[in-house]
């Protein structure tokens, strides 16, 4: 009885996880990438992979930062 509860606990955790909006890496890390513009002009960003649809595209403006998180993808 105990190891059915103990694996009703973790499956229902895993499911929330894989639920959540936030990208929430169970298995491979967690990347945070942070981009300060210093410059006195507008900076385009553009930050794609060839293996995943999800593209960040946008124009920083002249002293402002921007930050975004994903997972990285399992080797295949």
């Amino acid at each position: 009885m105990r190891s059915v509860l103990l694996f009703l606990f973790i499956l229902s955790n895993l499911l929330h996880a894989f639920s959540l909006k936030q990208p929430n890496c169970f298995i491979t890390p967690k990347i945070h990438v942070n981009v300060t513009n210093c410059l006195s002009e507008p900076l385009f960003l553009y930050c794609g992979s060839k293996d995943d649809p999800y593209v960040k595209n946008c124009t920083l403006p002249a002293k402002q930062y921007s930050s975004w998180k994903f997972c990285e993808k399992l080797p295949e």
